[in-house]
């Protein structure tokens, strides 16, 4: 693990590009409930920090890949949404039934159902009301988003070599029927060629100016957020004008 670390490391230094290791978790996938002594290991000259789980692209990643962490969390900020959406009527006022569907259908279900394709198989049935207002119940809409992201990953090849299991894609035509017909897929090129370089000051940097006088002339200068001064914070983007009063940003 060590050694991966040295290269991505290397990797950074040759793009210019760092690795933040007050955001970079370590966290062992096991079943063990008792685990040896594991080396410390270090990025950037810094110790990592060893955890039980961790937040990857919105979804909670459990040592034990229980989910339960994830399923509460999504579920807390559905909920939440859900009771935001509820304060917009009443009885006698406010938005009307249809509306009101359209809104847990596109906005609250959808937290829900966000990365079902990893942890599906912890959804159950749940006792909603979803029947009374003629929507398929939640647990079967978790379990069918789930089915069309694995079509999705194989057909786009990046996930068929795995998917070995006939089983599986026996399940898989049973909830889409399409799953095992042909398809028409663009050839996919890589691009790996790099016309640019990335250059990361520090503040102290720019507060010297030595920075913005050492840029070539049609280097893109982009302020990020971060940019506070004695009268207020904000962001913008450092733009030059040519000859013909055109900004080149």
């Amino acid at each position: 693990m060590q050694k991966g670390l040295r290269i991505i490391e290397q990797w950074c230094l040759s793009v210019g590009l760092n690795v933040n290791p007050t955001k970079t978790t370590v966290v062992p996938f096991t079943r063990k409930r008792n685990l040896p002594a594991m080396k410390t290991l270090t990025l950037n000259g810094n110790i990592l920090e060893w955890g039980s789980e961790v937040k990857y692209l919105g979804i909670t990643l459990d040592s034990k890949l229980l989910w339960n962490k994830h399923v509460d969390n999504a579920t807390g900020k559905a909920t939440r949404a859900l009771m935001a959406c509820r304060r917009l009527c009443g009885r006698n006022w406010g938005c009307n039934p249809k509306i009101l569907r359209w809104m847990y259908v596109m906005i609250v279900r959808p937290i829900i159902t966000y990365g079902a394709v990893a942890w599906f198989a912890k959804a159950g049935a749940m006792r909603t009301l979803e029947i009374i207002t003629d929507l398929t119940p939640l647990h079967l809409v978790i379990d069918r988003v789930a089915h069309e992201a694995i079509l999705r990953l194989s057909k786009e090849g990046t996930g068929n070599e795995r998917i070995k299991s006939q089983r599986v894609w026996s399940s898989l035509n049973d909830y889409i029927s399409s799953a095992n017909l042909p398809s028409d897929l663009m050839i996919k090129k890589v691009s790996i060629e790099k016309n640019f370089s990335t250059m990361l000051s520090k503040r102290r940097d720019w507060e010297r100016e030595y920075t913005a006088y050492n840029l070539k002339e049609n280097t893109l200068k982009w302020y990020t957020d971060g940019s506070k001064t004695a009268t207020g914070a904000g962001a913008g983007i450092y733009g030059i004008k040519d000859k013909d009063g055109s900004k080149n940003l």
